[in-house]
């Protein structure tokens, strides 16, 4: 019985089983994506971040702004 069981959700099982590594795949590939957009607008704006970093604004503050200006949030 256990194995007639076993044999009609194999289909199912399979099935979920390329669907969880299909999501594995695309969550790794988003968040590849993220960081390199993010480290590329960091690279083209490193002279500027490192005049904020000294002015009056800390680390702290330019990590936040680095991040907004790649997400396009600020201006």
């Amino acid at each position: 019985m256990e194995e007639v069981i076993a044999g009609s959700i194999a289909p199912r099982r399979f099935n979920m089983l390329l669907l969880g590594v299909f999501a594995a795949l695309a969550l790794a590939l988003a968040a590849v994506g993220i960081y390199g957009v993010i480290s590329y607008t960091v690279a083209q704006r490193t002279h500027e971040i490192g005049i904020r970093w000294r002015s009056a604004r800390g680390p702290v503050m330019c990590a936040g702004w680095s991040s907004g200006k790649a997400c396009g949030s600020c201006s």
